[in-house]
């Protein structure tokens, strides 16, 4: 042929083949010359390897095939006899072997690691659903509890100030003063239990234009904010945002972080809140210059049931986390360095409206 090589092939069939007889490893070996049109060997091949006789031996497995081994007589210079040809079919077929079990063991090594990902995710949708369920429960029971203690803790409250009003002694009114502030206090509670059963309710989504919403809840808060000398400031500077929401929900909650701040500041202070506006996010941060918070309380605050107030359910942060999972939203709380604390709220830019600016 024009490069001067004829590919000579060797067929190789076990004696089990032949006779169904297993006598491993013993083979019965045929060869054949090819004539010069059957296989062509490339003459980049040859001019790499720079000889005139060597052997391919194929690498496969039942399942795939990996390569070939090439082996010549370059360094030796002498002629590749029968006996080399075994010791590298041989050598092939471990090294097939052992390339096949590697691929096995990667393949397995994936499976597991894909188990094990799917038993990790099936816990934690057990957990979910756990939890899912004992906050539903929870919020069930809030509901009946409002509904049934509200009215007679009322009662009893406006029952101790008309008494105040009336003709009563000054320790009388020390007493009344104190039935008073406990029945608000207890108020209190079961507006927490309430605003926690509300989410458990359809979610209503409707247009909701947050500077508005903030504004009017400030306005709400205002009298206890004169009350305790606390001044405040609104920044809406990013035009008209309006996002498609539970307007119910989301006032609430942001009627409890505004409440929250002001707590924080019985002594007198400043509460700011912003919204703004960036590629992903709208955020509302409200801002205290209250005592702040330890950093141990921060890692847990959003843990129901847990509370730095003596009186208190808990309730109120996990209300807030629930109303923004809810939105797809979510939120942080952090120290400011000039003293203070500092909540971020983060809702997703695809709640905006087409109206917004």
């Amino acid at each position: 042929p024009e490069n001067g090589c004829i590919p000579i092939f060797l067929e190789r069939r076990t004696h089990e083949r032949l006779t169904g007889e297993k006598r491993w490893p013993e083979a019965i070996e045929r060869r054949e010359a090819s004539g010069a049109d059957s296989a062509v060997v490339p003459g980049d091949l040859i001019e790499l390897l720079k000889v005139e006789e060597f052997v391919v031996v194929p690498l496969f497995s039942p399942s795939r095939s990996f390569g070939v081994i090439i082996a010549d007589n370059f360094v030796t210079g002498r002629k590749i006899t029968d006996n080399h040809i075994n010791s590298l079919e041989l050598f092939a077929s471990q090294a097939s072997l052992a390339i096949e079990h590697s691929h096995l063991y990667r393949d397995q090594e994936r499976r597991i690691a894909e188990l094990e990902a799917l038993t990790e995710e099936l816990d934690n949708s057990k957990n979910l659903l756990v939890k899912a369920e004992r906050f539903s429960a929870l919020g069930q029971m809030s509901a009946q509890m409002v509904h049934s203690i509200r009215n007679p803790i009322t009662s009893i409250g406006g029952m101790a100030r008309i008494l105040t009003r009336k003709s009563a002694t000054n320790e009388q009114k020390r007493f009344l003063d104190v039935i008073s502030k406990e029945t608000a206090r207890l108020d209190k509670v079961l507006e927490d239990l309430n605003n926690y059963a509300g989410q458990f309710e359809d979610l209503r989504r409707e247009p909701v234009n947050l500077c508005d919403t903030l504004r009017k809840t400030m306005m709400l808060v205002q009298p206890d904010m004169t009350r305790q000398n606390i001044g405040s400031q609104l920044e809406c500077n990013s035009g008209k945002i309006e996002i498609i929401g539970d307007l119910n929900q989301l006032r609430q909650m942001f009627l409890h972080l505004v409440k929250n701040a002001i707590e924080a500041m019985p002594g007198g202070g400043n509460i700011e809140v912003k919204v703004e506006k960036d590629d992903k996010w709208v955020q509302i941060i409200i801002s205290d210059t209250g005592e702040g918070m330890p950093e141990d309380s921060l890692e847990k605050i959003k843990d129901p049931f847990f509370t730095t107030k003596t009186y208190g359910t808990g309730l109120g942060l996990t209300m807030v986390e629930n109303v923004l999972k809810i939105h797809d939203g979510n939120f942080e709380m952090k120290k400011r360095d000039v003293g203070g604390l500092e909540v971020v709220v983060n809702l997703p830019v695809g709640l905006l409206t087409n109206s917004t600016s």
